[in-house]
C-alpha cells in the first residue's frame, strides 16, 4: 500500500488532484488520478493499493511518480 499524505494549510477549501505515475513493475487496480477535497486546515491521507510486480535483483529502481495539483499550484 502506497500511503500519500495531503494537508492544506489555508483557511479555505481546496480541490486537490493526485495525479501518480508508477514504473512499469508496479501494478496498480485502482485510478491512479485521485481528486480529493480538502478542508481549511486539514489533513487528508489517501490509500492506493499497489504492489511491485517485476522485481529485479539487478535493478531495484522502481520510481512512482507524483503530481499534485490545485487552484494554480501544480508540483
Amino acid at each position: 500500500i502506497l500511503l500519500a499524505t495531503l494537508e492544506n494549510h489555508t483557511r479555505e477549501t481546496q480541490n486537490v488532484i493526485l495525479n501518480l505515475t508508477p514504473h512499469a513493475s508496479w501494478t496498480v487496480r485502482e485510478p491512479l488520478q485521485r481528486s480529493i477535497v480538502l478542508p481549511a486546515n486539514a489533513t487528508r491521507r489517501v490509500t492506493i493499493p499497489i504492489r511491485i510486480t517485476g522485481y529485479s535483483s539487478y535493478s531495484q529502481l522502481y520510481p512512482i511518480r507524483a503530481k499534485v495539483e490545485s487552484c494554480q499550484f501544480s508540483y
